[in-house]
C-alpha cells in the first residue's frame, strides 16, 4: 500500500543487508520524493547506504549530505558520508563528517564504534597520529571483540 511508507523504508533496509542494492534503491528512491513521509531523513541516509554498496560514490555522498541536512543529529548519516568520503579519497572531508557523527548530541552516537575507526583511518592518512591513537583507543574500549574492536586494536599495534 501507498501509505506504508515505514514498512517501504523497512523493505530498503532488507534488500540492501540482503545485497540487493539496486532494488534497495528502486524502493527507497521513490521515498525520498514523497511529501508525507514523516522522516526522510531515513529514506536518503538509506538511500545514500545503497549507492555506497553500490560503489556510486557521488550519488552516495549527494544522498547522505541530504540525510544530514534533514536531520542534523542523525548520526548513522554522518558516519555514512564520513564512509563515501573517505572511499572517494577525501579524508579531510571525511573526518569533518565522522566527527559530526561521533559528535551529535545524541548520546548513542557516542558508541558507533565503527566511526571511531573510521575517523582513526582518515586521521591516520592525514598525519594526525596522536588523534588517531585516542579514536583507536575510544573504539577498543567500548567492545575490543567486536569486528570493529579488532580492527582498532590491530591499528593501535600498528602505531607502536
Amino acid at each position: 500500500r501507498e501509505d506504508f511508507r515505514e514498512a517501504k523504508n523497512t523493505l530498503g533496509v532488507i534488500l540492501i543487508h540482503d545485497k540487493r542494492w539496486s532494488d534497495a534503491v528502486g524502493v527507497l528512491e521513490p521515498l525520498t520524493r514523497d511529501m508525507l513521509y514523516q522522516t526522510p531523513e531515513n529514506a536518503w541516509g538509506n538511500l545514500g547506504w545503497a549507492y555506497l554498496e553500490l560503489g556510486k560514490l557521488d550519488q552516495a555522498v549527494d544522498a547522505l549530505r541530504r540525510s544530514v541536512a534533514a536531520e542534523p543529529r542523525f548520526c548513522v548519516g554522518s558516519y555514512r558520508l564520513g564512509l563515501a568520503l573517505e572511499k572517494k579519497g577525501q579524508p579531510s572531508q571525511a573526518a569533518v563528517a565522522l566527527t559530526q557523527a561521533l559528535e551529535t548530541p545524541e548520546p548513542a552516537c557516542k558508541n558507533l564504534q565503527l566511526a571511531w575507526a573510521a575517523r582513526a583511518r582518515v586521521r591516520f592518512q592525514l598525519g594526525r597520529m596522536e588523534e588517531a591513537r585516542s579514536d583507536l583507543e575510544q573504539c577498543v574500549s567500548l567492545d575490543k571483540e567486536s569486528r570493529a574492536g579488532k580492527e582498532c586494536r590491530s591499528m593501535l599495534q600498528k602505531l607502536k
